[in-house]
């Protein structure tokens, strides 16, 4: 066999995401279809990209890495959002499911924006949630399933290592 094609074909592989990850971002879609998962489809920052969190989602159900989105901001001046895609990460979408069951939840931004340089967003392992009245609950189940969350005011934020 050519060797440039087995070359190509564990490029492509190493880059896909698992296929427990693609099920549950297609779970999550099902549930955003049914009203009780609001993915964004727009940034704060008013950039228009292929990177919100309904394309995020919407791109793991497909079998793709999700975009990210590349433009700078005050949080990260240079060199800015990274750009390119990610896989979003199985402790993400776990959090995301555990917080689905329980009730409605809006997902303002996962792997798209910008961020402080370095982000876990940028890793696929971040979710910036709406602080509504769940917040506590938002940031006492990241904790026990291994995140890290903090309060930023005008959303919730959580992050894992994966």
């Amino acid at each position: 066999m050519n060797r440039f094609l087995i070359l190509a074909a564990l490029v492509a592989y190493a880059y896909c995401c698992p296929q427990s990850s693609i099920d549950m971002a297609c779970a999550l879609m099902q549930k955003a279809h049914a009203g009780t998962l609001q993915l964004a489809t727009r940034h704060p920052s008013g950039v228009n990209d292929l990177a919100f969190a309904m394309n995020n989602m919407q791109d793991m159900c497909n079998g793709h890495e999700a975009h990210r989105s590349h433009y700078t901001c005050s949080e990260c001046p240079s060199p800015g959002a990274p750009g390119g895609t990610v896989c979003l990460s199985h402790n993400l979408l776990a959090y995301l499911t555990a917080l689905v069951a329980k009730g409605p939840v809006i997902v303002n931004e996962l792997a798209g924006a910008c961020h402080t340089c370095g982000s876990r967003h940028y890793r696929g392992e971040a979710v910036d949630l709406h602080n509504d009245a769940r917040s506590a609950e938002y940031l006492h189940t990241c904790t026990a399933m291994g995140g890290w969350g903090q309060n930023e005011g005008n959303h919730i934020h959580c992050q894992f290592t994966d």
